[in-house]
Parts: structure tokens; C-alpha cells; sequence
């Protein structure tokens, strides 16, 4: 998340970002005091200084006051709002740019072959440990509405990588772990009845 806004006293400034599913982060709200403008700042949630312990005017990459990964796991497509308040009298100020970019962990499309499995199966990615990328494999006997999930060692959801309706056959899919910090994940797969979990290493 980037933006440039001109503004004469940043600490009547409130900023949230509200995607297409209407949930709201809060990305700063009365920080700077007295000071001018936010220049070509980014909020990210793996910047080293959060906005609360920085002083305007803001450039640079921040961590928001809370956290964008509020918004994992939602679709890109749709509105996407940036919600701007001004609490003092006085001021004056214009929002320059902004904009959005969304990363994902999928690095390529579920691709499958023309056999027939007899059963659901879940197989152990390869290669593992891997870094960054690795191949997650799975057995449809039939039409399945399938969810494949990346959770990580606290049990946190990391990424969705399937939830859609797939055909039968053996379907193979790609993780880019690029954006993740080592550590232990775990992939869960939901197809019909079936529930299935394995564990993974990201060694970077």
C-alpha cells in the first residue's frame, strides 16, 4: 500500500484502507503532530519502523497500525477504499496518489492429467524442505469441491492456494514461498469428505 498526500498537520490526519469485503485497517491515525505531508509512503507489514515511532514528513516504508494482513485471503477484484479524515480546523491539505499491490503465493494454475484415482490422496510436497518454491500433489477419485490451505506453525492461515471445483484426476500445484519467513507450515486439504493435513519446511 502506497500513498503521497500533501497536508499542513499530519496529527489531524485518520487513514484506513477498506477492501472489496468492507473490512477496515487502521494504517495511521493522529501521528506527526505538527509536521507536513506523507511522501511516497508504504505500509508494509514486514517494515522495520511502525508509523507510530517515525516523524513527518513520512518516507519511506512503515508498518501500519494494523496489521494488512487483515486483508489476506480476500479477492483482489472489487473496490478498494482509502478512507481519509481530517479532525482539526485549518488545515489544508490533497490526497496526491495511491495505490494497492497485491502479492500472491501462487505461482502457477492447478494443472492435472486424465487419470482416474480410486481414492483421495494428499501426497508429501516435493522438495521439502524447499526454498522458495515446492509442488503439492493430490488424488480426486470424482468431481470435488476443493480447499487447500496453508496454515502456519501457530495455526494461522497463510494462504488459500485452491477453493474452487475441480475434476477428477491427480492435480499438482505450486507454493512460492518468496514472501514467507522459514519455519514449519502445514497444508490441509478439504475435498468432499476427505480432510487430510501435511507438514512442510521453508528453510531460507
Amino acid at each position: 500500500m502506497n500513498l503521497t498526500i500533501t497536508h499542513t498537520y499530519d496529527g489531524d490526519l485518520d487513514i484506513y484502507l477498506i477492501g472489496p469485503n468492507s473490512y477496515q485497517v487502521e494504517l495511521s491515525t493522529d501521528n506527526g503532530g505538527s509536521g507536513n505531508n506523507y511522501t511516497n509512503t508504504t505500509f508494509d507489514d514486514e517494515a522495520s519502523l511502525s508509523i507510530t515511532q517515525s516523524s513527518p514528513p513520512f518516507t519511506g516504508s512503515f508498518r501500519p497500525e494494523q496489521p494488512l494482513s487483515n486483508l489476506d485471503n480476500i479477492p483482489v477484484t472489487g473496490n478498494w477504499i482509502l478512507k481519509i479524515y481530517d479532525d482539526g480546523p485549518g488545515d489544508q491539505g490533497q490526497l496526491v496518489s495511491w495505490c494497492v499491490t497485491a502479492q500472491h503465493s501462487i505461482v502457477s494454475s492447478v494443472t492435472g492429467n486424465n487419470s482416474n484415482p480410486s481414492k483421495y490422496s494428499l501426497y508429501q510436497n516435493y522438495p521439502n524442505p524447499f526454498n522458495p518454491k515446492t509442488k503439492i500433489r493430490f488424488d480426486l477419485p470424482k468431481i470435488s469441491k476443493v480447499k487447500l490451505t496453508v496454515f502456519d506453525i501457530l495455526g494461522r492461515e497463510v494462504t488459500t492456494l485452491i477453493d474452487n471445483v475441480l475434476k477428477p484426476g491427480s492435480h499438482e500445484i505450486v507454493l512460492d514461498g518468496s514472501n514467507l519467513t522459514s519455519g514449519v507450515y502445514f497444508y490441509k486439504i478439504t475435498a468432499g469428505d476427505y480432510r487430510e493435513m501435511k507438514k512442510m519446511l521453508l528453510i531460507k
